[in-house]
């Protein structure tokens, strides 16, 4: 679960990349709530490990968090 805050609805894409900057994969896109969002993602088996960068991005707001894939 990916989960962040926002200061007000927005409509914008949450997605995950590589340390490399390459797109893994676009979790969400839409209108998202005002306050806290949690959005399931299930990780691909194909997905090695290594640290991932999570990015959500509106006309409002970008907010960057890292996770680790641990296998």
């Amino acid at each position: 679960t990916l989960s962040f805050d926002l200061p007000t609805a927005q409509n914008g894409t949450l997605s995950i990349f590589d340390m490399a900057g390459r797109t893994v994969g676009g979790v969400a896109s839409g209108e998202f709530t005002a306050g806290s969002n949690s959005i399931g993602f299930s990780l691909p088996s194909s997905m090695p490990p290594g640290v991932y960068t999570a990015r959500y991005t509106s006309e409002e707001t970008t907010l960057i968090g890292r996770f680790a894939v641990v296998r």
